[in-house]
């Protein structure tokens, strides 16, 4: 990936924070996508942008 389009995470833990922050990053201009990811015994839900 370029400079330019540097992936950045965010993880929050709630669901509904989640779809609000991922539609203003759209709104915004950003690519958005959730994603999933284990640790130990625990799924981390993610949220990945980028530009």
């Amino acid at each position: 990936m370029s400079e330019e389009m540097k992936v950045h995470e965010l993880i929050l833990q709630n669901k509904d924070d989640r779809e609000t922050v991922a539609l203003a990053l759209y709104r915004a201009g950003y690519t958005v996508r959730e994603r999933r990811r284990k640790d130990g015994n625990r799924t981390i839900v993610y949220l990945e942008y980028w530009k």
